[in-house]
């Protein structure tokens, strides 16, 4: 850091009939001034050090655990990089604090921890219920439309939008699942790629036999 005083600036602000007197004994009062201008310096390092030491992005390696105390924080074994330390660790977890149990949070959190692509649902939000006329849902109909087939395809997993009665079964179980208080999160191990190979499709040869034929790749041609 800059020092805001060294020894010179401080043997400056004497008045000048006291640096005559020290110029004519050998100037031991700048010798002096320079030896306190030192240890003004280590604390000055010292009170900026200790402001840093008041938020997780700056603090000190030895101080990160300290402030994991006063949030309440516990160690967690993930092995996703992004809690490989108690740094990060404690300035998720304040992050978290700060985002109040939503359901982002939840899937950010399932994320950090696993290092897999996560999802959370709210399944208050697929209950067949009387809806408000004053707020209408209409993404959660009372009854399925089997004509969807895309939906129809999705039930079940992370993406299902047809609405359901109430379970009353524990979650726990595996087999409650859509409950005012109930939020599942799903987790996906293999990440979805676009095909980077030259696609085939089938037709018909000068035999009159099914034939595969390359074709360009999609949005290539």
């Amino acid at each position: 850091m800059t020092q805001s005083l060294d020894g010179e600036r401080l043997y400056a602000l004497l008045p000048a009939v006291f640096r005559l007197r020290d110029a004519a004994h050998g100037e031991p009062l700048r010798a002096l001034l320079s030896a306190v201008a030192v240890e003004l310096s280590a604390l000055e390092e010292n009170i900026a050090q200790l402001y840093d030491d008041q938020f997780i992005e700056t603090c000190a390696e030895w101080v990160a655990p300290y402030i994991g105390d006063l949030i309440g924080y516990r160690p967690l074994h993930g092995v996703a990089p992004k809690v490989a330390s108690p740094r990060a660790e404690v300035a998720n977890t304040i992050a978290y604090r700060r985002r109040k149990g939503t359901a982002l949070m939840l899937e950010q959190l399932a994320s950090d921890v696993t290092d897999w692509t996560a999802h959370a649902v709210e399944f208050f939000e697929l209950l067949t219920v009387s809806q408000y006329m004053k707020h209408v849902r209409l993404h959660a109909p009372a009854t399925a439309n089997l004509r969807n087939l895309k939906a129809t395809l999705l039930e079940g997993g992370a993406f299902g939008k047809f609405a359901h009665t109430p379970e009353m079964r524990r979650p726990e179980s595996g087999a409650g699942r859509y409950n005012i208080p109930n939020i599942g999160i799903f987790l996906w191990r293999l990440l979805s790629l676009r095909p980077s190979c030259p696609l085939r499709r089938p037709c018909r040869g000068r035999s009159g036999r099914r034939v595969w034929r390359q074709t360009a790749r999609p949005g290539l041609g």
